[in-house]
């Protein structure tokens, strides 16, 4: 099983997301993010499932959708042994730029 980590950008975006939702459904704001995260916890077992991220990113990245408009920008990194990490970049709504900066 991999160790599925949140590098601050992906957790500033998740924070992002809740204050945006949180302007018409407070009550449902909480609740949406910790479906994006469990949805990007399946990483853990299945690191490989997203696919690569695309043209114009840096090589190695993939993307995953966690809702029908959020996707999850990440990549794999190898560790010691046969363990494997998978470091999510970013959370962003489909229709941004998947601007991985940080």
């Amino acid at each position: 099983m991999s160790v599925v980590r949140w590098r601050p950008q992906a957790l500033e975006d998740l924070l992002n997301i809740r204050r945006f939702i949180a302007q018409d459904n407070p009550a449902r704001a909480a609740s949406f993010v910790e479906e994006l995260r469990d949805q990007a916890q399946r990483l853990a077992l299945h690191p490989e499932m997203g696919r690569p991220a695309g043209p114009g990113l840096p090589a190695g990245m993939r993307m995953l959708v966690l809702h029908r408009n959020y996707l999850a920008y990440y990549r794999v990194i190898a560790t010691e042994g046969q363990e494997q990490q998978v470091e999510v970049l970013r959370v962003k709504h489909a229709r941004m730029q998947s601007g991985t900066a940080g």
